[in-house]
Order: structure tokens, then sequence, then C-alpha cells
């Protein structure tokens, strides 16, 4: 390889690193978790035991699973989950039977909408 080449090579990879990290300087930092009173996590815990009790009603009408079960499989901390990963193999288990890809659809925009309650509640949470 030839001086000037390798020189090329050289500039090439500065500029690289140079603009890759101007890239990263110029994206704000995240934000910081809120921090809440215990009135505000109080509620929230209320909203967010209500937004899975929903979940599991419309998942046990969707399966025939009873209610108390579905909610079993949720994570009792302030996490939603992945029905794909945990309450469809668990319906499917205590079923005997595979849920038809309709049901498995319900069932995953009846988690969406359970995801999307529990962030408006951590919204509203902030501002109370």
């Amino acid at each position: 390889m030839t001086r000037s080449r390798l020189a090329c090579r050289i500039v090439a990879a500065f500029l690289f690193a140079g603009v890759t990290g101007a890239a990263f300087a110029q994206t704000p930092p995240p934000a910081p978790a809120p921090v809440y009173t215990p009135t505000q996590v109080a509620w929230l815990q209320a909203e967010i035991r209500r937004a899975q009790q929903r979940f599991a009603q419309q998942a046990s009408a969707i399966s025939g699973v009873h209610p108390e079960k579905v909610m079993a499989w949720l994570p009792r901390d302030w996490r939603a989950g992945d029905p794909r990963f945990a309450v469809i193999p668990a319906l499917e288990r205590e079923r005997g039977a595979r849920l038809s890809e309709d049901q498995r659809a319900e069932i995953n925009a009846a988690d969406r909408e359970m995801k999307a309650d529990i962030l408006r509640a951590r919204a509203e949470a902030a501002q109370r």
C-alpha cells in the first residue's frame, strides 16, 4: 500500500469517527424516570391493577380460562409483559390446545390496550 493510500484511509477513519461522534453528541441524554410520591405510587399501582384486570377479563373471554389464572401469569411489578412469551403459552398449556390466529390477535390487541392504559396512568400519576 502506498503512503498516499494509507494517509487517505487514516484521514477517512478520523472523519468517520468525527461524524459518528458528532451524531452521538447531538442526541440528548434520556430523561430521568419520574420520582413519585407515596400517594402517586398507590394511585399508579391501582391503575396498573385495573388495566391488568381488564386484560385478564378480555383474555378469559377469548380463551375460556378463568381470569384469576390469567392474572397470575402477569408480572407483579410495573412492567407490562409480552403476551407472546407469558400469557399465550400459559393459556395454551391450560387449555391443552393452541389458540387460533384470531384469538392470538385479539389477545395481542388487548395487551396493547393494557400497555397504553399503563403508559397513560404513568403520565397522569406524575401530574397528580
